[in-house]
């Protein structure tokens, strides 16, 4: 009889161990099947060099601390987030974020600066309006003033 109580304990203890590889197993399978179908949901899209410009008198303009050279190498672009439900047309729709991104080797420093999307601003030939409308009015504008 007493053959029997630890052959019981150690079947309760196995049953419990395999329920727990069970459950982690499970939550592992889960989280990776949610994680994997939001980057399926990311779209990408390459950028049309075309629609860039570049500010030659942006040093002349700002002047500051760091020298012609340093200024010379610190990069700085813009990144939006788009509310576009287009995929095949992501510079259609409002900005929903606009982060403006300053990379300076020198120092090794990064900065990001956020502007708020109800920020007004005055838009050529729209008037004052939210700065995230302006993402949306800037490719027409864009291609106005280069043709």
């Amino acid at each position: 009889m007493q053959k029997t109580k630890p052959n019981r304990k150690r079947k309760t203890g196995r049953i419990i161990f395999l329920i727990i590889i069970f459950l982690i197993v499970g939550a592992g399978i889960w989280i990776g099947s949610f994680i994997a179908g939001r980057l399926g949901n990311i779209n990408i899209q390459e950028i049309d060099t075309s629609d860039l410009s570049i500010n030659e008198n942006l040093y002349n303009e700002i002047g500051g601390t760091l020298s012609k050279s340093e200024f010379e190498d610190v990069v700085t672009f813009v990144l939006f987030g788009t509310d576009s439900r287009d995929t095949g047309n992501m510079s259609a729709g409002r900005s929903d974020t606009i982060i403006v991104a300053s990379i300076n080797p020198k120092y090794r420093t990064i900065k990001l600066i956020s502007i708020p999307r109800d920020t007004y601003v005055n838009v050529p030939g729209h008037g004052k309006t939210k700065i995230n409308h302006a993402y949306a009015y800037g490719r027409r504008e864009f291609s106005h003033k280069n043709n």
